[in-house]
């Protein structure tokens, strides 16, 4: 008898597979019915047969694996393609566990292994039992049933179907990218479990219908994705979906899902093409930036500082050349992308210069080199278009050679055989942008004057410290007029020294008065109503002194920073001296002139002074050697940073009370700014310390406060640190 027994039972098993098909070790939901939020007494398991009989299971058991181990005795029958359902079993089952189904002779008939425990084949195990919510909170067969004896391929992580047949497949965790911007790509995706044989996302934007067949994440058994380019992405809600097919041809979705394109930053400038020729700005564009959904906009020109936008701006004072812009906006979850745009300005004409002959220039020989230099000014600016140069002589247009010179270009011609008198050169020139300069002057061809030899003692090319210039000419022979015509005056205009005369300043001493400033001064000799000889003289008249208005620091300590402001035309050096030892300035780095007031800004190591005392002053030199001294100030020198040991705080309401261990001897003051602040600015904590702790309360706005607390010394040495907390 026992062996028909034997031999019926196992028919009854090769027609009846029965398996662990679906539970769930932390419940979402009241699967017992007992109301209120969920606990241990929703656990359920789910048994499943596939076979085509019913199956007994009166005396089989369902051993609960983990910490501690615990069983369920069953009974009754499961039907054929049915369910039986265990809830509220003994014990509690982990996240991490393993399930065993005995039948009543003790065999094994399934086991699955879950999470992390070991059951001598950890790297089988399926998915470990936690749940964040109802969308994962069953470990279940996708389809019914399905046995390859690898845990980790049958089961996964998705919502209970709880005595009902398990998703074909399931379509869930459908996310897009955070903080979508119109200007970066957008990343679509969604975790699909079971028979998928075709994945595709669809979306709609602006009316556009896409559909777009997705692959499956690098490393992901499971979830696949799409990517929205941005040449496709509008400021605006989008709605998309997801679509799956099984092998049988049948169609899945679980409904529209949306999120919102926040827009890129546009720029807009006045002009709004550039208004020159080939790209170029001839004028100063006015920039705006514009974003809606910004918190905040930056830019930056350049390598140059970041700075928050806050109105139309400019490009940075005396640009040339090509600029580059950058700038971004700062959305509440996170930043844009950077845009750039470059820049071409030309904002300065081009110079006709270096001419030659100079101009009223008197030449003996009639066959004259006439040349010019075409400058590009700052070499940066969009240089000399040699097609659309033009020289003229006495009005008619010649053949002039246009070469380069270093980013230049130079204009040259030669006329052979000129009539005796006066000629005229007119030079037009453009530059790639379109920017336009004309230069006019004349020269003199005398070839039959016998030419007067003029010797000028004074003055001389160079420098002058008084308005008063002696005026010491001698001329070989007499002339009817000696004038002078200074270039450097608004208006020039002649100015006679004698008449009748072969000569000024020789008998007795003769002074002129000048401005302060250069001077381009042409001497001319005129006999017979032609110039019978000319000279020009440079030079420069400096009479005033300079004058030291602040030098800081004005006592107490220093780090080796210094601040000098002085008043002076045409500074030559600045030197500030330390114990004697002077340190020269650099006044073009250093230095911002405003006309003729300079504030410099210089940093010296004094670090071989350390908490010592130091004597220093500072002296202004001009051009022609005038000068002024400061006072000499003592100050004891410390540029050792303050060190923050420690920031604590007590959070009560909006009220925040700070206790800041510093070390510092010469502490002047601890501040602090709070950089969510929509107008941030600088505030003070505390301006002493009680036995090296700064206490200080101060009320903040509800929500979160980014701090940079900032600690000073009497020398301006710093040291800051940042802090966070939420009100």
């Amino acid at each position: 008898m026992l062996v028909i027994s034997t031999i019926i039972l196992s028919s009854q098993l090769l027609l009846a597979a029965v398996v662990i098909n679906e539970f769930t070790a932390e419940p979402k939901t009241d699967w017992d019915g007992s109301g209120g939020n969920p606990t241990t007494s929703d656990e359920f398991f789910e048994l499943y047969n596939s076979g085509e009989n019913d199956v007994d299971v009166t005396g089989w058991n369902l051993s609960l694996l983990n910490t501690t181990e615990s069983s369920e005795l069953l009974s009754g029958f499961i039907p054929a393609k049915g369910y039986y359902v265990i809830v509220n079993p003994t014990g509690s089952q982990n996240n991490d566990g393993a399930i065993q189904l005995y039948d009543n002779f003790r065999i094994l008939v399934d086991s699955v292994g879950y999470g992390d425990y070991d059951d001598g084949n950890t790297a089988d195990n399926a998915p470990d039992g936690n749940a964040d919510d109802v969308n994962d909170e069953c470990l279940a067969r996708i389809n019914d049933g399905k046995d390859t004896n690898l845990d980790k391929d049958d089961f996964i992580k998705t919502k209970c179907s709880f005595n009902a047949t398990n998703n074909k497949l399931l379509i869930e965790n459908k996310n897009e990218s955070s903080c979508a911007v119109e200007n970066k790509n957008v990343s679509l995706s969604a975790d699909v479990a079971g028979d998928a044989k075709k994945v595709w996302f669809t979306y709609t934007i602006n009316g556009v219908n896409y559909n777009k067949s997705a692959a499956k994440a690098a490393g992901s058994a499971r979830t696949y994705r799409v990517t929205i380019p941005t040449n496709e992405l509008t400021e605006g809600n989008i709605n998309w979906n997801v679509y799956v097919n099984d092998s049988n041809g049948n169609t899945y979705s679980n409904g529209l899902r949306s999120f919102y394109v926040r827009s890129k930053t546009n720029i807009v400038t006045d002009p709004m093409m550039p208004d020159g020729t080939n790209g170029w700005y001839i004028s100063v564009p006015e920039i705006s930036l514009m974003n809606v959904d910004a918190a905040k906009l930056f830019y930056r020109w350049d390598a140059g500082a970041l700075n928050q936008y806050s109105g139309p701006f400019f490009p940075p004072a005396n640009s040339s050349g090509l600029t580059k812009l950058t700038w971004w906006s700062q959305y509440n979850c996170a930043n844009e992308s950077m845009q750039m745009q470059n820049f071409k300005l030309d904002l300065t004409d081009p110079r006709v210069k270096n001419l030659i002959p100079e101009e009223n220039a008197v030449l003996e020989d009639n066959f004259v080199k006439i040349e010019s230099l075409l400058d590009d000014v700052y070499h940066g600016n969009s240089g000399i278009n040699k097609n659309n140069v033009i020289m003229k002589l006495d009005n008619e247009i010649v053949n002039a050679g246009i070469i380069d010179a270093d980013g230049d270009a130079l204009a040259k011609y030669t006329a052979p055989n000129l009539s005796e008198g006066m000629h005229t050169v007119s030079i037009y020139v453009e530059d790639n942008a379109g920017r336009s300069s004309l230069k006019n002057w004349m020269f003199f061809v005398n070839t039959s004057l016998a030419l007067v030899e003029m010797n000028i003692y004074s003055p001389v090319k160079g420098l002058y410290n008084n308005k008063r210039i002696p005026i010491n000419i001698s001329l070989s022979n007499e002339v009817d007029e000696l004038i002078y015509v200074d270039h450097a005056e608004e208006r020039p205009k002649e100015k006679t020294l004698c008449r009748d005369c072969d000569g000024f300043g020789f008998g007795r001493k003769r002074l002129k008065s000048f401005k302060d400033g250069m001077h381009n001064i042409t001497f001319i000799a005129i006999k017979n109503g032609k110039i019978a000889a000319n000279e020009n003289v440079v030079f420069t008249i400096d009479s005033e002194a300079p004058k030291i208005t602040e030098a800081e620091p004005r006592s107490g300590f220093a780090q080796g920073m210094f601040m000098i402001e002085f008043e002076e035309k045409n500074p030559n050096k600045v030197l500030i001296y330390i114990n004697d030892s002077p340190h020269m300035i650099n006044i073009s780095k250093d230095c911002i002139a405003d006309e003729d007031r300079f504030s410099c800004n210089s940093h010296i190591s004094l670090s071989a002074f350390e908490n010592k005392k130091i004597t220093y002053w500072v002296s202004v030199q001009d051009i022609v050697n005038n000068t002024d001294e400061s006072r000499k100030r003592d100050i004891v020198v410390d540029t050792t940073s303050p060190v923050i040991n420690s920031i604590n705080f007590t959070i009560n309401k909006r009220k925040v009370h700070f206790m800041i261990d510093i070390t510092e001897e010469n502490f002047d003051e601890a501040t602090y700014i709070d950089l969510n602040d929509p107008t941030p600015r600088e505030s003070r904590l505390c301006s002493r310390l009680e036995n090296g702790i700064c206490h200080a309360s101060k009320n903040f706005k509800s929500g979160n406060n980014n701090l940079n607390i900032q600690v000073i010394d009497e020398a301006w040495n710093k040291i800051s640190q940042d802090i966070s907390f939420t009100i």
